[in-house]
């Protein structure tokens, strides 16, 4: 951060994002209780956990892992946009966040739902290479993510001919590009929330002044 905060990074046309179950190989992902939840909050956002636990309330165990993860993708959009915010400051080139938030075909494992690289078959193309129940979404997925990508690589621009359009970053703008069974721009956090929680979990996540 501290790198980027006086200009001296490698000023290139940049990708980064992240996927909507980036914890699911944990054990305790989506399956928390409610009082522990509630305490983790209250240990991790002291002065604003009252706060925090009116915008993604919970009434039960059930509820309390639903609303774990809910609040864990809204929070991972946000420091996404934060970071491309960051980095716009001195950086003269555009850069392309995304979530990705197709969950393979896995029934062995549902639960992993969009995991840890779970898109890098998809930015590939070679499905063919898991043995899984892919269906033609996955395909057509496949084949827009390494459209995108291919692009990128020869360009500096993810866009072409015959995919959705991925606008770059644009700090006046709090999206992301969503990349799953719809792709096209979706809000940072707060789909099912009022306008004022991405407000909330961007001076939530603010950076401490000294760029760490």
């Amino acid at each position: 951060m501290a790198i980027l905060g006086k200009g001296l990074q490698n000023d290139v046309p940049t990708i980064t994002g992240i996927n909507a179950d980036e914890g699911s190989s944990s054990p305790f992902y989506g399956k928390i209780l409610m009082k522990d939840y509630k305490a983790q909050i209250e240990r991790m956002y002291p002065d604003k956990a009252k706060e925090f636990l009116a915008l993604y309330p919970f009434n039960s165990d059930e509820q309390a892992g639903m609303v774990q993860k809910e609040s864990a993708r809204d929070q991972s959009r946000v420091s996404t946009w934060m970071f491309a915010e960051y980095r716009a400051k001195t950086a003269k080139t555009p850069m392309y966040i995304y979530f990705f938030d197709r969950a393979m075909p896995w029934p062995e494992y549902p639960d992993f739902g969009a995991f840890h690289t779970g898109e890098v078959s998809y930015v590939f193309n070679n499905l063919k290479m898991l043995d899984r129940p892919w269906e033609n979404a996955d395909r057509l997925l496949a084949d827009q993510i390494s459209g995108y990508w291919v692009n990128f690589i020869k360009t500096g621009d993810p866009n072409g001919e015959g995919l959705p359009e991925w606008t770059a970053f644009d700090s006046n703008k709090m999206v992301t590009q969503r990349l799953g069974t719809e792709i096209g721009p979706i809000p940072i956090a707060g789909e099912k929330h009022p306008p004022v929680l991405r407000t909330f979990l961007k001076r939530l996540l603010k950076p401490s002044s000294n760029g760490k």
